[in-house]
């Protein structure tokens, strides 16, 4: 599968670039070319740390990402109990990566609030399509905002109009892909903390806060990333699975650097 994935990144980017090559691609990745050749045509298998180094190049979905890691991981495993628990992984991200979708840029114009993604998730809930009026009073939004908003995800595919005011799923998660934020994104990341600021100022009883503050080695920093996406990835898994959601909720991380990098001198 981490072959398929690097043919077809190959090809997208020959695409758009007639002149790209295979040399241009290992260069990209800092890889050498016949590195890049032999893996991809068989001849050679990818150890760990290659395939982190490799994935963490590529602009891919977190699904796509993990289907790369554990495959790779699975071609070099030899014990049967590791390579039974990375096969069933692996099935379990095939089986839901069909409503699981990147979105796009020109997309993250129109859906650039929390609301979106919060109001996709509640058509989740359902096993029908969900009126306007039921959204509006579930997140104390107007009709008209939150009938905006559905429109948006309809336009874009990411639901469907079954009535005049009547809407339903089509696909149930999204993620972004580019590894800096657009203005776009950030505003939905914004927006995503303002929401959850709110619910500082109030008396909920089944919130979650935590923070710590520690001192840091810039040159973990692509550790610390890993294991926050997959954290993320892992918990989104666990409880977007259950049998009986019956709420909202979200989940807000930041990993930020407090003070000032220091400017070396001449």
């Amino acid at each position: 599968m981490f072959r398929d994935i690097l043919k077809e990144e190959y090809e997208n980017r020959k695409s758009a670039n007639g002149s790209y090559s295979m040399r241009a691609m290992a260069r990209d990745l800092k890889v050498s070319p016949s590195f890049l050749v032999n893996v991809i045509n068989g001849k050679r298998s990818l150890s760990e740390n290659s395939a982190k180094k490799i994935v963490n190049s590529l602009s891919l979905s977190f699904v796509k990402k993990r289907q790369f890691l554990l495959s790779a991981r699975l071609e070099s495993c030899r014990k049967t109990e590791m390579r039974n628990s990375l096969k069933n992984e692996l099935n379990e991200l095939g089986s839901e990566s069909h409503r699981f979708r990147k979105s796009h840029p020109e997309e993250l114009k129109k859906m650039n609030s929390y609301l979106h993604f919060a109001i996709l998730s509640a058509l989740d809930l359902s096993e029908g399509p969900v009126s306007v009026s039921s959204l509006s009073r579930k997140f104390s939004e107007t009709s008209v905002y939150v009938k905006q908003v559905l429109e948006d995800l309809v336009e874009f595919r990411y639901a469907d109009r079954f009535s005049e005011n009547f809407y339903q799923t089509r696909i149930t998660s999204t993620e972004t892909t580019s590894e800096t934020p657009s203005t776009d994104i950030r505003k939905i990341h914004r927006s995503a903390i303002e929401k959850a600021l709110e619910s500082i100022e109030k008396n909920y009883t089944d919130r979650e806060l935590s923070t710590t503050i520690l001192s840091f080695a810039s040159s973990d920093y692509q550790e610390a990333k890993d294991m926050i996406n997959d954290f993320v990835y892992q918990f989104h898994n666990r409880f977007s699975s259950s049998g009986d959601k019956d709420s909202i909720r979200q989940l807000t991380l930041q990993f930020t650097r407090l003070d000032t990098p220091e400017q070396r001198g001449d």
